[in-house]
């Protein structure tokens, strides 16, 4: 049956969000494998933020799989790649993998990065193929929320001209790292907030921010605030500062009816992942970080970033 791999539309976007679910459920065992990530989405938010970095595997029996990349300036995120369980190993995951690096190439990022499952060497065979190579593991982590107050010094972005000011932090993190386009999105589509915190010396600028999702369709949930991306300049304030950022997020979910807050972290930011489990956080899912070309990226000591790359 032949395949063709093309750039996904608007149209496309409910019947790849389906084979999404499916894909990851049935790989996680879900007795309802449909209802993976509950009534959040993966695909429909990051269409929303980088059509151009979306792609659909099709059959003349409809969308089987769909692949999706992130443009965050520098660095460039592969994934999530998924396709239909009844047609996994068919050959169509290593032919969206090559389309997509294809489109990754053509930005020119300074590393391409992805998540995968280390025990699944399927997985890791196939972007080692492309070459990627692996990194360190990564954990997901998740804690309860309680009533919480927002620390005098954070804020929520209301204007899009704002997000230049988060640029100079991710800027500090990775030379070229860039999340306004995320910032941008969450603002347009309503399926989020980000969170401004000032410096503590009352200098200009900002110390950190953090970009989260939540509520029904975002890539948190009703029950869930996302952290998808946060970053604090580093320093001697750099450890209190990453705290009292958690906190603002950890006041966001409380102030969005949010159940859980979910933050992940590369473990070579030996001190963000210490701190995060000093707050409470808990590994949900512990998986591998994967680079092309083979290097360190951000995933270092002395980073106070949030990011899974999922």
């Amino acid at each position: 049956m032949k395949v063709v791999v093309r750039p996904l539309e608007a149209a496309d976007v409910e019947a790849a969000e389906h084979v999404c679910r499916l894909a990851f459920g049935t790989f996680f065992g879900l007795p309802d494998p449909v209802s993976f990530r509950g009534d959040g989405a993966l695909v429909r938010p990051r269409f929303l933020a980088d059509p151009s970095g979306a792609l659909v595997a099709e059959t003349e029996d409809g969308i089987v799989g769909s692949g999706l990349i992130t443009n965050w300036g520098g660095v460039g995120l592969f994934g999530p790649l998924t396709v239909h369980p009844d047609r996994w190993s068919s050959g169509i995951g290593r032919s969206l993998t090559a389309a997509l690096l294809d489109l990754l190439d053509a930005r020119g990022h300074d590393f391409t990065g992805l998540l995968t499952h280390q025990q699944s060497t399927r997985h890791v065979r196939l972007y080692e193929a492309f070459g990627f190579e692996l990194q360190r593991p990564v954990a997901v982590l998740r804690r309860e929320v309680s009533p919480a107050a927002m620390p005098e010094r954070a804020r929520l972005l209301t204007d899009a001209g704002e997000a230049e000011a988060c640029r100079e932090v991710s800027d500090t993190v990775w030379s070229g790292l860039d999340h306004t386009r995320e910032i941008a999105s969450v603002l347009r589509h309503g399926n989020g907030d980000t969170v401004l915190l000032a410096r503590s010396d009352g200098r200009e600028g900002l110390a950190g921010y953090a970009v989260c999702h939540h509520g029904a369709g975002s890539e948190g949930n009703s029950a869930l605030l996302f952290v998808k991306a946060a970053a604090v300049r580093p320093g001697l304030d750099a450890e209190a500062d990453f705290g009292d950022l958690l906190a603002a997020c950890e006041a966001l979910a409380a102030s969005r009816g949010a159940d859980a807050i979910a933050a992940g972290t590369n473990t070579g930011r030996r001190e963000a992942y210490r701190i995060l489990r000093e707050r409470g956080y808990r590994s949900v899912m512990n998986a591998v970080a994967m680079l092309r070309p083979a290097g360190e990226g951000y995933g270092v000591p002395g980073v106070y970033a949030i990011d899974d790359w999922r």
